[in-house]
C-alpha cells in the first residue's frame, strides 16, 4: 500500500493506493467532494508524484464514494516516470510471451548453427524476428528477442525469457503508449487462446542525453507468481508464418471481441451457459462481418409471409386512430412474430457456413463426433438449446454430447475469426489441430 498527496477538484487529499484502486480524502475535514461532480467522472487521467517517481499517471475507469468523506478511484492503468523526457519503446514480457515464443522452441532447432556463446545471452541479446505494422497512420515495429538475463542485477530471476519490444516514433502520450500495450496483448490472447495474461510491469524507455534509458514502468494487472507449463502449449512455429498478419488485424480491430475464449488454457474444454452464449454471439458476429457469405436470404415462403404480417402490422400501427388497446395489441403481436422463425434463421447459418469451410473442418469432424457427424441435427440442437436457455431461461449443466456440439460450433467460430484475418485456408486446418486438437494436420508437416 502507498500513502501519498494528490490534489482532486482543487481540494488538497490524502491518498491510499494498492493495486488497481486508490482512496482519495480531503485533508482538511471541512471540505468535502461534491456528489454530482464526483459521480460523473469516467474515463480520465489523473498526474500526480510520489517519493520515487517524478510523474505517476493513473486512468481512472470511474469514481464512487466510499463512506464519510473518501471517494475511491477505479484505476485501469498506472504509468510510473522517474523522468519526463519523451517515450519511443515499451518492452513487454510474461508467462504467455514465454509460452507463445518458447526459448527451448526457439534455440532448439538452431542448435548446430547457432554462432553466438551462451553466455553471450547473460549481459547481451539475440534477436529473433521483427514484425512491423501501421497503427494511426505510423510505422511501428515489434521486435521478438531473447537474452539481458542479469539485465536487472541481482533482481533476475536468472531464467531465459523471451521479450516483445515495441518501438514507435517519440511521444508523451501516455494514451498511446497503453494503446499499443493493449495491440500487443489481444494478440497474446488471440494466439495462446485464453483471456487472462499474466504480464509483468511493462518497461517504459526513452533517450536521455543520446543514450537509451528506462525511463519508468507501464501497470494493468498485477502480475501473478504462479508456476506455468515447463513446454509451451501453444507452438511457436506454427503461427510464425502469420503473426505480423495477426498483429495488424488486431491493431486494425481494437475493439475485436474474443470473450468467447476460455479465461485459462486449462478450461479449454470446459463449457457452462455463459461460455455457450459468447460463442454463439461471437459466431453471430462473425457472420455478420461478411453477411454475403454468411447471410444469405432464405427464399422460403413463411418467412416470406413474415415479413407480409410485419408490413401489415406496421401499416395498422400508422394509424393515429386506434386506440391505445389496440395499438399494444399490435406491439405484443409484432414482437411475437418477430420472434417465429428465427430459430430456422440460426440453423441456416451454421449449416451455411459450415458448408462455406468444409475444406477446412471435414477431418475434424471425426474427431469431435466419432460416432458421426450430421450438420443438419447439430445445427437444429444448438439453435434449439440456445433458444430454451435466453426464452425460457433454461439453466443446466451441459453433458457430453451438448459439449460436443458445442466446441464444434467454438471451433467453427475459430475458422470463421482467421478466415476474416486473412489466414489461407490450409494454414487455418494446421492451427485448428494445434489449438483444439482436433485433426493431426500440424503432425504431417
Amino acid at each position: 500500500m502507498e500513502l501519498n498527496y494528490i490534489k482532486f477538484q482543487d481540494i488538497d487529499c490524502v491518498y491510499y493506493r494498492k493495486e488497481n484502486s486508490m482512496i482519495v480524502i480531503p485533508k482538511d475535514e471541512k471540505e468535502s467532494f461534491n456528489f454530482l461532480d464526483v459521480i460523473k467522472n469516467k474515463n480520465f487521467i489523473i498526474e500526480f508524484t510520489s517519493t520515487i517517481y517524478k510523474k505517476t499517471y493513473a486512468y481512472v475507469k470511474n469514481v464512487s464514494f466510499t463512506g464519510d468523506r473518501a471517494i475511491r478511484f477505479n484505476i485501469l492503468y498506472y504509468a510510473f516516470l522517474i523522468q519526463s523526457e519523451t517515450i519511443n519503446e515499451i518492452q513487454l514480457t510474461g508467462d504467455e510471451i514465454d509460452m507463445i515464443f518458447n526459448p527451448a522452441t526457439y534455440f532448439f532447432p538452431k542448435a548446430d548453427n547457432f554462432k553466438k556463446n551462451p553466455v553471450d545471452l547473460i549481459y547481451g541479446k539475440h534477436i529473433g524476428e521483427e514484425y512491423n505494422i501501421k497503427y494511426k497512420g505510423e510505422n511501428i515495429s515489434i521486435v521478438l528477442s531473447y537474452g539481458d538475463i542479469l539485465e536487472r542485477g541481482i533482481a533476475s530471476d536468472l531464467k531465459l525469457h523471451a521479450k516483445l519490444s515495441v518501438l514507435f516514433e517519440e511521444t508523451n502520450n501516455i494514451e498511446k503508449v497503453h494503446e499499443l500495450i493493449t495491440i500487443v496483448m489481444k494478440f497474446i490472447q488471440l494466439v495462446s487462446h485464453q483471456l487472462e495474461i499474466n504480464l509483468k510491469p511493462t518497461a517504459i524507455l526513452g533517450e536521455i542525453d543520446g543514450r537509451r534509458q528506462k525511463l519508468g514502468t507501464y501497470h494493468n494487472e498485477s502480475y501473478q507468481l504462479k508456476r506455468i507449463n515447463a513446454f509451451s502449449v501453444i507452438q511457436y512455429d506454427y503461427f510464425k508464418p502469420y503473426i505480423s498478419q495477426l498483429l495488424q488485424f488486431v491493431a486494425d480491430n481494437e475493439n475485436i471481441n474474443l470473450n468467447f475464449y476460455p479465461k485459462d488454457i486449462n478450461e479449454s474444454y470446459f463449457y457452462d451457459i455463459e461460455r455457450f452464449l459468447a460463442i454463439f454471439a461471437a459466431f453471430e458476429n462473425e457472420c455478420k462481418e461478411i453477411p454475403e457469405l454468411y447471410e444469405k436470404k432464405v427464399d422460403d415462403s413463411p418467412l416470406l409471409i413474415k415479413e407480409d404480417l410485419l408490413k401489415v402490422i406496421k401499416k395498422l400501427g400508422d394509424n393515429d386512430q386506434i386506440s391505445e388497446d389496440d395499438r399494444n395489441f399490435l406491439y405484443q403481436a409484432k414482437s411475437r412474430i418477430s420472434q417465429l422463425g428465427t430459430q430456422f434463421g440460426q440453423r441456416k447459418k451454421i449449416v451455411n457456413a459450415y458448408k462455406q469451410n468444409i475444406h477446412i473442418l471435414e477431418e475434424s469432424m471425426n474427431f469431435i463426433f466419432p460416432k458421426g457427424f450430421k450438420i443438419g441435427k447439430v445445427a437444429s440442437d444448438l439453435a434449439e438449446l440456445r433458444n430454451k436457455i435466453v426464452h425460457s431461461n433454461f439453466y443446466t449443466v451441459f453433458d457430453r454430447e451438448e459439449r460436443d456440439i458445442i466446441r464444434f460450433l467454438e471451433i467453427l467460430t475459430y475458422v470463421m475469426l482467421f478466415k476474416r484475418i486473412g489466414i489461407e485456408d490450409k494454414g487455418i486446418d494446421i492451427l485448428i489441430g494445434v489449438v483444439f486438437g482436433c485433426n493431426t494436420r500440424h503432425m504431417q508437416i
